[in-house]
């Protein structure tokens, strides 16, 4: 998974400059349960702990999407295991966190244009597509840098048992499924090692 969204960063982002620090404190995201349609869904659920970090599996007949959770976004891919094409629908996705809803923006978005119109990502019957899930208002022009910068997901007074919610729509064959991703937010306070890309701040693993 880190590899396949660090070609993301490498393909899909311009100006880019690396370097690493340790952050005192952060949060894992603890997949729950999952509706789709208001229903709850017979799916299979997995956390995995990597690195000392998460990463969130669910999988059903049509889908398979795998999170990850990073200090200024979400990463994921998803798998269509359907027989037909599916398409993400960005323009109804939304992210509940820090007690509100977000509309957000992907890896194929220009920041500037972040709060207008988004196409919709197609993925074809078998194939996979890896992205990331952006909070548009989390995005901040910062004048002494020249450039956007990024809030974090949670801030550090949050604390423990936050809740975290994705509303995931796609649609296949004209039928549209609203997946809602129910997390519980864990706050941590040891060193963890990150590196930060344009304004996005990535996990690489906990230090022991």
């Amino acid at each position: 998974m880190k590899k396949i969204f660090l070609t993301i960063l490498f393909i899909g982002l311009t100006k880019l400059s690396l370097f690493a620090e340790n952050s005192k404190w952060y949060y894992t995201y603890e997949l729950n349960n999952v509706e789709c349609n208001d229903n709850a869904i017979n799916g299979d659920v997995q956390n995995n702990i990597i690195s000392g970090l998460y990463v969130n599996t669910f999988q059903d007949s049509l889908i398979r999407i795998d999170f990850e959770f990073e200090e200024t976004h979400i990463g994921f891919e998803l798998q269509n295991l359907s027989k037909r094409s599916l398409k993400i629908n960005w323009n109804n996705m939304i992210l509940y966190i820090g007690g509100l809803s977000h509309s957000v923006f992907h890896a194929g978005v220009v920041i500037k244009d972040r709060n207008n119109e988004k196409l919709p990502t197609t993925i074809m019957k078998g194939l996979s597509h890896s992205d990331m899930i952006i909070p548009c208002d989390y995005v901040q022009w910062n004048s002494y840098l020249g450039r956007f910068v990024h809030h974090f997901l949670l801030q550090k007074e949050v604390g423990d048992n936050s809740v975290v919610k994705i509303l995931f729509p796609i649609e296949i064959d004209g039928i549209v499924y609203e997946y809602v991703f129910d997390f519980t937010a864990k706050y941590h306070q040891k060193k963890v090692k990150t590196f930060f890309s344009d304004g996005l701040s990535y996990f690489v693993s906990v230090k022991e």
